[in-house]
């Protein structure tokens, strides 16, 4: 995938610390409304919504609730290869539709903390100021809380990591 001249693009997705370590899901569908609503509920809510259990929420549920109850564009879909990944991204950046993406990190160490499930929502990327695409996330986990730049790759390798291979955009 190429950018001639380079684009930088954020959104304003607000962070939302997990409520506790099997959260996630609902923390990052809290930031995600938030971030296109204007407005959001608890994550206890969104974890009744979402029947989050201490394994943690199903990927396929946390789909359905946004394209039904946040913006009825949202696709769940294989990331399929780095371009076709960050075409995905992009497409949500273009629209103002945060991506959610379920990472492994195990084998990632570009991420601050290990983890074999944990999702989080794109909020950016830069092709501009290199060197290297970078993709910002916005992370409700502790030790990579908030809005953080990660090498494309690192975040692709982790997205691809987990045994999915999905995302929602």
């Amino acid at each position: 995938m190429s950018y001639p001249d380079g684009e930088y693009r954020t959104l304003s997705v607000p962070v939302f610390k997990q409520e506790n370590g099997y959260y996630c899901g609902p923390a990052t569908v809290k930031q995600v409304r938030h971030f296109i609503k204007g407005s959001s509920h608890s994550q206890s809510y969104y974890a009744g919504e979402l029947k989050t259990s201490t394994s943690g929420t199903d990927m396929t549920v946390l789909s359905n609730y946004l394209k039904n109850n946040v913006k009825s564009n949202y696709i769940y879909a294989s990331i399929g290869s780095y371009d076709s990944w960050m075409s995905k991204v992009n497409y949500g950046m273009r629209n103002s539709m945060p991506a959610v993406l379920d990472i492994n990190t195990k084998n990632v160490s570009a991420f601050p903390y290990e983890s074999i499930g944990h999702f989080v929502n794109t909020s950016g990327y830069d092709t501009k100021n290199g060197p290297g695409v970078k993709v910002r996330i916005t992370d409700p986990n502790g030790p990579g809380l908030g809005n953080r730049w990660y090498n494309a790759r690192d975040v692709y390798n982790a997205n691809n990591n987990h045994f999915r291979k999905a995302m929602i955009y």
